[in-house]
């Protein structure tokens, strides 16, 4: 206990994480660099940064910090951000089988665990290590969780095949606020170089939340999570279309005014 302790272990004045152990020396170093470059709530990608203002972010961030203090040396960005898409592939598998093995919501819900832990240390030890992974772990990072939400919306679509329709049209609509969201900050990262990774107070990990809660009630009320399904997934579905309409709205206007600047600047 004294050993794995003094493996662990991080000085109150920044010295070395890994006490005499030198392969976990190597891979990390103060306490001070490891907030800053695993927690940190900005990561630059040149001039870009991802912001975060979520509910959770405060524990997010600690969750990270730990996690990146016990991931072992073999495991880099790569690895992770595959072990990522690996993770939604078993989500995808629970969900398909759920519906004649209940008990596998459960393991759904395990899997988006990992999934999110993978996703968040993929960026969190690559820039610890100094990986230099920059582009190619944001591109990768970004697609996976696209890999991820169609997961899970295709999840629910074996889960519920009576709602197939509505499920398709929730994919439509979830898709189109992440591409807009992607498509907003190509026109406009000159001019506003944070990315916004929640919206409003709510972030990737909330949903994720959301997902494990829906499962674990679908497993202890299944006729009535149903019966709720068909009844409020329409009322979702428009919901989320006037929030695409929203977002649409807003940023339109915001890349419209650019434009109009620019003209200005330019008479």
């Amino acid at each position: 206990m004294v050993e794995l302790a003094d493996t662990l272990a991080l000085g109150a004045n920044g010295e070395t994480l890994g006490g005499s152990n030198p392969s976990i020396r190597t891979m990390y170093h103060s306490r001070k660099q490891l907030i800053a470059i695993a927690l940190n709530a900005e990561i630059s990608l040149k001039d870009m940064k991802l912001s975060n203002n979520s509910l959770l972010w405060p524990l997010e961030k600690w969750v990270t910090a730990e996690l990146c203090r016990l991931t072992p040396a073999f495991l880099g960005t790569k690895s992770l951000s595959f072990l990522s898409l690996c993770s939604s592939l078993l989500i995808l598998t629970s969900y398909y089988f759920a519906g004649r093995i209940p008990f596998l919501l459960f393991a759904a819900s395990f899997f988006i665990l990992a999934q999110w832990a993978f996703d968040v240390l993929d960026g969190a030890i690559g820039r610890l290590r100094k990986e230099g992974f920059v582009r190619w772990g944001f591109y990768i990072d970004h697609l996976f969780d696209y890999f991820f939400m169609s997961a899970v919306v295709f999840g629910f679509w074996f889960l519920i095949p009576q709602s197939k329709f509505q499920i398709l049209i929730l994919f439509f609509l979830w898709s189109s606020i992440m591409v807009n969201f992607f498509l907003f900050y190509s026109i406009v990262k000159d001019k506003e170089p944070d990315l916004a990774i929640s919206f409003g107070r709510f972030s990737p990990i909330e949903f994720r939340l959301l997902v494990i809660l829906f499962n674990t009630m679908f497993y202890f009320f299944r006729s009535n999570m149903r019966e709720l399904v068909d009844r409020y997934l329409p009322v979702l579905n428009i919901i989320l279309f006037a929030a695409v309409i929203v977002v649409i709205y807003v940023y339109q206007k915001k890349i419209n005014a650019y434009d109009i600047g620019e003209k200005e600047d330019h008479v």
